[in-house]
């Protein structure tokens, strides 16, 4: 089986990349919102299935560039999905937790979407554009890594001396990077379709988890809550997109891991002794 991988070099597609079968279409040279781009370099792979992983994941970027918003999160899908299409490839969409508007939490498949910026609103329509054939899959997460441009490497950065504002009132359920690329293998292999929920096992606040991570990585700055209204931006923030991941649990056979769990495979990848 041959899988290729859009965003190849971003933080998600570098830890796709390390596992069998994975090839990446060319990293930022190739232009999703090309299609001639876009499918000359399907047609170099030939693929059995496309992770379609490429995105502009800064929210603030996309409120503030609605036409950029549009090329890249629709049109770039639409493109990805007419490659596939050409050659008989499936596409395993890689979207967010952001569709939901925050206002419950702990968000199942079958939880009504309700966007509240531009970004998610995007990625809205392009789940709805991969799962016009029924055959794809589309992954709702939240990921943190090393390498990119994550939540993580932006706290440690933070953290190496000084002090970091972080959101106590912004609740997620995030997942190491490494784990959700071997998920998604998982789920190819697996013959799923439809959507999953793919994250940590429990909600925690943005504040609850840089304090963990500061505590399991021996980081010596410190960590100073505050709200979400105390900054000026431009997208709004859903409260809280933690997910429900029961649904994948069961068909995978999986059990996911908590905060902790997941920040102790980063400490692992990072040659760090964590402090439990």
């Amino acid at each position: 089986m041959k899988i290729a991988v859009t965003g190849s070099t971003g933080l998600l597609g570098k830890y796709l990349l390390r596992l069998p079968d994975m090839i990446g279409t060319g990293g930022s040279g190739v232009d999703i919102t090309d299609l001639p781009t876009i499918t000359d370099a399907i047609s170099s792979i030939r693929p059995d299935w496309i992770i379609h992983a490429a995105a502009l994941t800064n929210v603030d970027f996309c409120e503030r560039n609605p036409r950029d918003s549009v090329l890249v999160g629709i049109l770039g899908t639409e493109n990805v999905m007419l490659a596939a299409a050409h050659f008989g490839a499936r596409v395993l969409f890689v979207s967010t937790d952001s569709v939901f508007d925050g206002e419950k939490g702990c968000y199942s498949e079958t939880d009504a979407v309700k966007p509240i910026n531009r970004y998610a609103r995007h990625k809205t329509v392009s789940e709805s554009i991969v799962l016009s054939n029924r055959e794809n899959i589309v992954i709702r997460t939240n990921f943190f890594g090393v390498g990119g441009k994550s939540y993580t490497d932006w706290l440690m950065r933070e953290l190496s001396g000084g002090a970091v504002s972080v959101f106590s009132d912004s609740t997620w359920s995030p997942i190491y990077a490494g784990h959700l690329a071997q998920l998604m293998l998982d789920s190819i292999h697996s013959g799923l379709s439809g959507i999953y929920h793919v994250s940590g096992s429990e909600p925690i606040t943005k504040y609850d988890f840089a304090v963990q991570m500061k505590n399991l990585l021996g980081l010596n700055g410190n960590v100073v809550p505050v709200p979400v209204s105390s900054v000026n931006l431009a997208a709004r923030r859903p409260k809280n997109t933690s997910l429900d991941c029961r649904k994948f649990e069961a068909n995978i056979g999986v059990s996911l891991g908590n905060a902790n769990q997941e920040l102790l495979a980063l400490a692992k990848e990072l040659g760090i002794d964590a402090r439990i």
